[in-house]
């Protein structure tokens, strides 16, 4: 027997509340500006009830398709993915932007040098991405996605970590996890891109998907 969706984990319920807002907008039942205000709504209620009565006047859909689709929109199959990647800032910067696949590790070395990273749309090829730090008198701007879990493990010396971004309630996003050395450097980890923002490209692919 279903589970009632009050008994339900509140996160586990806004994302099948989520799920329905997208399907909905996909299937052109909601407005875009009806998408919008909802998700806000979805991301911010704190009780079942708030989250049921987003949902209360649409149709619930199941679909095969968008399954496989959203199942690719955090991973990737693994032989697309790169296993690792070294980058070096000797004296000089660099911006890298993972828009598509990133690497399940990712090796950082700034020598009085930078760099920044963008994991705003990156698609994961494992439940654990490990970036693998070396800051000396340098450091490293991390973006990464709303929701995604990020664990530090960096020894500060004359140097230090900051994380901006919120802890993800979802036990299985994916998590991130940077260790290392920050030698009179540092680095910061923040979001670039909201969760409404992702969603609402998100459902845009969905509606183009079948129309």
């Amino acid at each position: 027997m279903p589970i009632p969706p009050k008994d339900r984990p509140l996160h586990q319920l806004r994302e099948d509340i989520i799920e329905q807002l997208v399907l909905n907008y996909g299937h052109e039942q909601l407005s875009r500006e009806a998408l919008e205000r909802r998700l806000d709504q979805a991301h911010e209620a704190t009780d079942h009830d708030t989250l049921l009565s987003l949902v209360a006047d649409l149709d619930s859909y199941a679909d095969e398709e968008y399954d496989a689709f959203r199942d690719h929109f955090l991973y990737v199959p693994e032989d697309l993915a790169e296993k690792s990647e070294t980058l070096f800032n000797v004296l000089s910067g660099t911006h890298r932007n993972h828009g598509e696949v990133g690497p399940e590790t990712l090796r950082l070395i700034n020598i009085m040098g930078g760099c920044e990273l963008d994991y705003s749309l990156a698609r994961f090829s494992a439940p654990v991405t490990h970036i693998k730090t070396l800051n000396i008198m340098g450091g490293a701007q991390i973006y990464v996605p709303e929701g995604v879990r990020v664990k530090s493990q960096v020894i500060p010396l004359l140097g230090g970590t900051e994380i901006k971004c919120e802890p993800g309630n979802d036990p299985n996003a994916p998590l991130i996890v940077i260790s290392g050395l920050a030698l009179m450097g540092g680095m910061s980890i923040g979001v670039k891109r909201t969760f409404k923002e992702r969603m609402q490209n998100f459902a845009e692919e969905i509606r183009q998907m079948w129309n």
